[in-house]
């Protein structure tokens, strides 16, 4: 028990909970939304807002340069005296890209919309106006987690969530604009609170323009776009696929089905925001220990792996409870679920290219899984639609995942033990083996299933207690 002591003792580790737990409700907000705009949207509203979601990671990294990435890399390593200076120049890099290229998106948007002529541009135009005003979002929640300003991140973050929910429904269902009013509701909760950031922040720093120090950080952040874009443009190639092979039912479904299977993925997220913050400041210590390192971060994506259990094991009734029907899914959640697991949590198992600062690196493994995903799409898709398009980023997933883990050791060595690996893709080897074999985990009574989960949740406590992880050499 050793390293709960360890771990608990850690102001970062301390602060995990409290940002794991307002990140996963403003994320899972998202699913949240869903049975009470439900009877406002159709299957095929689905097909536009999966694609707007798809785009909103893939334009933000663009439009804010992911000028966070630096601050967070190197926030430990600035002395006190030059900190808030250094948080000054990124805050206005970061706010001269948000607006530069914001308004430049806007405009190649209009162009693409008076050149071909379509109904849907009217809701694409305020899917950009939202990403925009979203990829703002980024820097202010950097710094929030980095410095430890708790009550700002839990402020912005609660807040966020309680306005869109309620805009959601009051757009959506209260003025009956379904789809519309849903998009009108997104864009305007991402301005409101654009704008609350940008004054709060400015006003607590300063404006400094430092073409030298926007040339450094950038050299660092830069080389995150590509990793990013190629991670996004996968997800967005699923649902563009499927709606050229299938339609908008079949696109409006996968979208349906990656919302649920995302919600791993926003803890994934959540449980990141003190994950780095720890990590960063562990190794930036003059000695520390890979074992401890090792047996930490399994403590740290220990939550991600029991969640996905769980889905997979009562997320049939969990969405009942809710209205929500899915049929059609059922035997895709699973592998869906296992998509989001290995794209979601690379810097749990793999952190080496980000403690090592190699970002000029981390393009290479999402390279492979988007090259890798196109070509099983052409072999796949043909036949088997949306099944194809699973197996597809399956397969592209799992290969990115491989090559990223070695990667990862070749730059920081960090030696983690094949049991702890195994342990936390426990829940993926068992449903995978009894499908195999003709046993669907969701077709199963709930006794059964409380029983499986229970014996999960026994055998991962007495690994995480107990000293597995091999010393360092």
């Amino acid at each position: 028990m050793k390293i709960w002591s360890k771990l608990t003792g850690n102001k970062n580790f301390q602060s995990t909970f409290v940002y794991t737990l307002t990140s996963f409700i403003n994320q899972f907000g998202n699913i949240l939304v869903l049975p009470i705009v439900w009877k406002g949207l159709t299957i095929e509203d689905f097909a536009v807002i999966g694609l707007v979601e798809a785009a909103a990671p893939f334009l933000a990294c663009i439009i804010s340069l992911s000028s966070e990435q630096y601050v967070t890399r190197y926030y430990f390593t600035w002395q006190d005296r030059e900190r808030s200076s250094n948080i000054s120049k990124n805050l206005t890099l970061n706010f001269l890209a948000v607006l530069l290229l914001g308004i430049f998106s806007l405009v190649v948007l209009f162009g693409l919309g008076s050149a071909v002529p379509s109904t849907d541009w009217n809701y694409y135009g305020l899917g950009l106006a939202h990403i925009i005003f979203f990829s703002s979002f980024a820097f202010p929640n950097a710094l929030f987690r980095i410095s430890n300003n708790i009550r700002g991140y839990v402020a912005f973050t609660l807040s966020l969530f309680f306005v869109r929910l309620l805009l959601s429904y009051v757009f959506t269902i209260g003025l009956n604009m379904g789809l519309y009013g849903y998009l009108v509701a997104q864009a305007l909760t991402s301005l409101l609170f654009a704008v609350i950031l940008y004054i709060y922040l400015f006003a607590r720093y300063s404006v400094k323009v430092d073409l030298p120090f926007f040339r450094q950080a950038l050299a660092f952040s830069l080389p995150y776009i590509p990793s990013n874009l190629m991670t996004n443009i996968s997800t967005l190639a699923d649902r563009l696929v499927v709606s050229s092979f299938g339609g908008k039912f079949e696109t409006g479904l996968l979208t349906l089905g990656q919302k649920i299977a995302s919600i791993p993925g926003s803890l994934s997220q959540a449980i990141k925001l003190g994950y780095v913050p720890y990590i960063t400041e562990f190794v930036s210590r003059p000695e520390y220990s890979l074992r401890e390192l090792n047996r930490s971060r399994m403590v740290f994506v220990t939550p991600v792996s029991v969640l996905s259990f769980f889905l997979m094991l009562f997320g049939v009734e969990l969405l009942q409870l809710i209205d929500i029907d899915i049929q059609g899914l059922e035997e895709y959640l699973y592998l869906l679920l296992f998509i989001v697991y290995l794209n979601a949590n690379n810097l749990f198992f793999s952190p080496g290219l980000y403690l090592a600062k190699r970002s000029e690196k981390m393009w290479l493994p999402n390279f492979i899984q988007l090259v890798l995903r196109l070509a099983l799409y052409a072999l796949l898709v043909p036949v088997y639609v949306l099944k194809g398009v699973v197996l597809a980023s399956l397969f592209a997933s799992l290969a990115s995942f491989l090559y990223n883990y070695f990667l990862s050791e070749k730059y920081f060595r960090l030696r983690l033990s094949l049991i702890s690996i195994a342990l936390q893709f426990l829940p993926f080897i068992i449903t995978l083996t009894l499908t195999l074999v003709g046993i669907e985990l969701l077709a199963l009574a709930i006794f059964p299933k409380m029983l499986i989960m229970g014996a999960y949740l026994g055998v991962l406590t007495f690994f995480l207690t107990r000293n597995h992880e091999e010393t360092a050499a």
